[in-house]
C-alpha cells in the first residue's frame, strides 16, 4: 500500500473529521490554545490527504508529534498527573490519530475514541446544556459506525436519519433504567479539575474579599422551601464561623473545627426545605438556623453551628435540612474557655476602638444595651455602605470607625464584633448568604454570589448567641428587598455599583428569559444529576404509592388500549389480504430501499429503479436485479402469480438486508 492509499471513502473520511471537531469543540474552553492548532492542522492535513495534496506523515514524524504534544502537556499544566493534564493526553491522542486514517480499523479506533472523550467532557461541564450538545456528536458516531459496517456505496445521510431514529427509540429505555437501575455509591471519587470556575467563602475573612465576591453573579445555591417561606429579612444562611483576629483577618473559630453538638434550645415553628448547592470546592453547606435534621449523611454540625461535609464540594449536591430559625443557641451556658476566645483581641491595635468599647462597658451594665449602643451609633452617625473602599491602614478598625466610615457588610461585623470584645460580650463574625432572589416561575430562591453576607452574634445569658446585623443599620433596604433587589428599587442603595449588575434585578424581557432558563436548569440538577439513592428510593415509594390508589383506573385504561391495538391490528391484517400479493411485496421491496437511502422518483419505472438502486449498492445488485426481472414478467408477462412466485420475490427482498 503506498503513502497515499486508503480503503475508506472521502464521504466518510470528512464525516469522521466532522465528527472528531465535534468532539473535542467543548474541551477547547478548559485546555490549551495550542491543542486548537493541533486540530486545525491535522485537520487540514488529512482533508488534503484525501484529495491526494499530501502524503502520510512518515513514522519518524509521527513519534516526534507525539513526543511534542506530551511534552506541551507538561509545559502547559507543570504536570503530568491530574484531570487536565490526562484529558490533554487524550484529546491530543485523538487529534493525532487522524493523521493515520488509512483502514475500517483506524477509522473504528476513532470513533471509539471520540466517544470515550465525550464522556471526559462531563468531568468540566454536567450541564443541561452540555447534555443537549452531545447528542449531536454521539448521533454522528453512531452514524459513521454504521457505515463502517454498511456495503460501499450508502449515503451518510441515511446513517445519520438512522442513528437518530435509534437514538430516539433507545431514549424510553434509558429513561427506564435511569429511574429503575439502583443508584451505588461511586467506589473512588476523582479529583476536582483545578481549572473549573469556583467562587464562594473563603477560609479566612477579610473585608475585602466578600467585597469582590460581591461583584459577581454565579449561582451559589438554589433553595425550595416545603411549605410558606420566609421573610426575605430572615434569610440568614450559616456558612462559617470567625472568631480569631490576628490585627488584619479573622480565622475560623475553634469551635468550628470540632466535630461536636452544640446545646441548643427548640422555639418557633419547624421550617423543610430542600437545597441545590453548586460546587465551592469548600466543606460547608448553607444553613438555616439550626439543622435539626438533614438528609446529607456525610454532613454533620460542629460546635458553633455551622454544616459541614467530610470533604469539599466537587460537584453540585442536593440535600433536605428541616430547621427552627428562632432556636436559641446555647442560652444557658458558655464554658470559660469559649467565653476566653470569643473576647480575645490583639495586644495591639486599633486604640479608638478599644477605648470606645471600655468606655461602653462602664457606661452600661447590661450587654444587650452596649451592643444597642454600637447599632445605634452606625444608624445615627454618617456611615456609608459601599463596594469602593479606601485602605484603611495599619489600624483598620480605628480607620473605618473614625475615619472614613465607608464600608461594606464585612467592614460593619469586624468592627462591631472588635468593639463588643473590646467592651466585655463575647462576640464573634458569621458569614454565609442573606436573602436571595424568588423565582416565581419554580417557586424557589435563588442565591447568587453577591447575596455573600457578614454578621455579628454576641453572647448574653439566657438569650444565647443573639444575632446582630450592623448593615441594617446602615442600608435596611439590603436586609428588607435583598441585595438584586434593593439595586434596582432604591435609588440610594450601593450608588457605585457597577451598571451590569444593576441590570439583574430589572423586570425586562432579558431577566425574566433568564430565570425561566434558570429554573430548566434547577430542574435539571434536582431530578437528574441528584437523583441519587436517596432521591430514588423517595420517588419510587411516592410512584408505588401512587400506583396502588390508581390501580383500578390504570387496569381501565389497559384494557382500553388492548381492545383498540387488536381492533388496529385486525384492521391492518384485513387491509393487507384485500391487497394484491404482488402489490404488498412491491411496497416491502421499496420500503427495504428506503432504509438505504434509496427512493424511487415520481412515475420511474420498476427497471430504472433497479439500475439506479443497483448503482448505489453494487453487492446487492444481483438481488435487485433478479426481483425486478421477476417482477416485471409477473405484472407485464402475462403469467398466473402463484405462491411459489411470491416466495421467491420475498426471498430476494431478504437478501437486501444488509449483512
Amino acid at each position: 500500500m503506498s503513502r497515499t492509499a486508503t480503503d475508506l471513502a472521502p464521504d466518510l473520511v470528512y464525516g469522521l473529521l466532522v465528527a472528531q471537531l465535534l468532539v473535542v469543540l467543548p474541551h477547547m474552553l478548559h485546555l490549551p490554545l495550542w491543542i486548537v492548532a493541533l486540530e486545525l492542522g491535522c485537520c487540514g492535513w488529512q482533508w488534503r490527504i484525501v484529495r491526494q495534496q499530501a502524503d502520510y506523515p512518515s513514522s519518524l514524524f509521527k513519534v516526534l508529534l507525539v513526543l511534542s504534544c506530551v511534552l506541551a502537556v507538561y509545559l502547559s499544566g507543570g504536570t503530568l498527573m491530574g484531570l487536565e493534564a490526562a484529558t490533554a493526553l487524550l484529546v491530543s491522542a485523538l487529534i493525532l490519530k487522524t493523521l493515520e486514517m488509512r483502514s475500517q480499523r483506524d477509522a473504528l479506533v476513532v470513533i471509539f475514541l471520540g466517544f470515550f472523550t465525550l464522556v471526559t467532557g462531563y468531568l468540566f461541564e454536567d450541564g443541561l446544556l452540555a447534555a443537549l450538545y452531545t447528542l449531536l456528536p454521539v448521533a454522528l458516531l453512531l452514524a459513521l459506525l454504521a457505515a463502517i459496517q454498511s456495503p460501499q456505496g450508502t449515503s451518510i445521510r441515511a446513517h445519520v436519519k438512522q442513528s437518530a431514529r435509534a437514538l430516539g427509540q433507545a431514549t424510553p429505555f434509558m429513561l427506564l433504567l435511569f429511574i429503575l437501575v439502583p443508584r451505588l455509591e461511586p467506589l473512588w471519587h476523582l479529583p476536582e479539575p483545578s481549572q473549573k470556575g469556583i467562587t464562594g467563602l473563603s477560609d479566612r475573612l477579610q473585608p475585602e474579599q466578600i467585597t469582590e465576591l460581591a461583584q459577581l453573579a454565579e449561582v451559589a445555591f438554589r433553595v425550595n422551601f416545603d411549605q410558606g417561606t420566609p421573610l426575605q429579612e430572615q434569610l440568614y444562611w450559616r456558612m462559617i464561623t470567625f472568631g480569631v483576629f490576628d490585627g488584619q483577618q479573622w480565622l475560623p473559630t475553634l469551635e468550628a473545627q470540632q466535630d461536636q453538638s452544640p446545646n441548643w434550645q427548640a422555639q418557633g415553628p419547624r421550617l423543610d426545605y430542600q437545597i441545590v448547592m453548586q460546587p465551592s470546592l469548600r466543606p460547608w453547606v448553607p444553613v438555616l438556623d439550626v439543622p435539626e435534621q438533614s438528609h446529607l449523611g456525610e454532613a454533620r454540625i460542629q460546635g458553633d453551628f455551622h454544616f459541614e461535609q467530610n470533604r469539599p464540594i466537587s460537584r453540585p449536591i442536593l440535600y433536605r435540612v428541616q430547621s427552627r430559625p428562632q432556636v436559641l443557641l446555647e442560652p444557658k451556658f458558655l464554658s470559660p474557655e469559649v467565653q476566653q476566645r470569643a473576647l480575645q483581641l490583639p495586644v495591639q491595635g486599633n486604640p479608638l476602638a478599644r477605648s470606645w468599647g471600655e468606655a461602653l462597658h462602664g457606661e452600661f451594665t447590661d450587654p444587650t444595651q452596649r451592643a444597642q449602643a454600637i447599632l445605634q451609633r452606625f444608624h445615627t452617625d454618617p456611615f456609608h455602605y459601599s463596594l469602593k473602599t479606601p485602605a484603611m491602614g495599619a489600624d483598620p478598625i480605628d480607620a473605618f470607625l473614625f475615619e472614613h466610615r465607608i464600608g461594606f457588610c464585612a467592614h460593619y461585623a469586624q468592627a462591631m464584633t472588635f468593639v463588643l470584645r473590646a467592651a466585655g460580650v463575647p462576640a464573634r463574625i458569621v458569614a454565609g448568604y442573606q436573602g436571595g432572589r424568588f423565582n416565581a416561575e419554580g417557586q424557589y430562591w435563588l442565591v447568587r454570589q453577591f447575596d455573600a453576607h457578614a454578621w455579628v452574634e454576641y453572647w448574653i445569658e439566657g438569650l444565647g448567641w443573639v444575632r446582630a446585623d450592623p448593615t441594617f443599620e446602615v442600608a435596611p433596604e439590603r436586609i428588607q428587598w435583598g441585595f438584586e433587589q434593593a439595586l434596582t428599587q432604591v435609588q440610594r442603595f450601593l450608588p457605585d455599583a457597577p451598571e451590569h449588575m444593576r441590570a439583574l434585578g430589572r423586570s425586562n424581557w432579558a431577566n425574566q428569559l433568564g430565570l425561566v432558563w434558570d429554573d430548566v436548569n434547577h430542574a435539571w440538577q434536582r431530578w437528574v444529576l441528584n437523583y441519587q439513592t436517596e432521591q430514588q428510593q423517595r420517588f419510587l415509594s411516592a410512584s408505588w404509592q401512587w400506583l396502588v390508589r390508581h390501580i383500578e383506573a390504570l387496569l381501565g385504561v389497559m384494557a382500553l388500549f388492548l381492545v383498540l391495538a387488536g381492533a388496529a391490528w385486525c384492521y391492518q391484517q384485513r387491509r393487507r389480504r384485500m391487497l394484491h400479493p404482488l402489490q404488498s411485496v412491491w411496497r416491502d421491496y421499496e420500503r427495504q430501499l428506503i432504509a438505504y437511502g434509496i427512493t424511487r422518483k415520481p412515475a420511474e419505472g420498476v427497471r430504472h429503479f433497479a439500475q439506479r438502486a443497483a448503482q448505489e449498492l453494487p453487492a446487492q445488485a444481483k438481488a435487485i436485479f433478479e426481483f425486478s426481472n421477476l417482477y416485471e414478467l409477473l405484472c407485464y408477462g402475462g403469467v398466473s402469480v402463484n405462491p411459489e412466485h411470491i416466495k421467491r420475490l420475498r426471498q430476494w427482498i431478504r437478501q437486501l438486508k444488509p449483512t
